[in-house]
């Protein structure tokens, strides 16, 4: 049987790492904020597959890096 909630949950990650991917080939200002986005989509997905504490560093991630980009 085919767990479709595991899933969708890796979809998301391997979504955000192919927009990371993407945005990287680029190399464009106007492809900045969709490699933010694609980043901070990575780490929600990597989160939602994780252990509780692993998920926690994982959501730390996008905001410390949208802080250092912001500073």
């Amino acid at each position: 049987m085919i767990d479709w909630w595991s899933v969708s949950r890796h979809a998301v990650w391997i979504t955000g790492a192919a927009i990371v991917v993407a945005s990287w080939s680029f190399k464009r200002t106007l492809v900045s904020g969709y490699s933010f986005a694609g980043t901070a989509m990575f780490c929600v997905g990597m989160a939602s597959v994780s252990r509780w504490w692993e998920a926690v560093l994982w959501l730390a991630l996008p905001l410390v890096l949208r802080w250092k980009t912001r500073n």
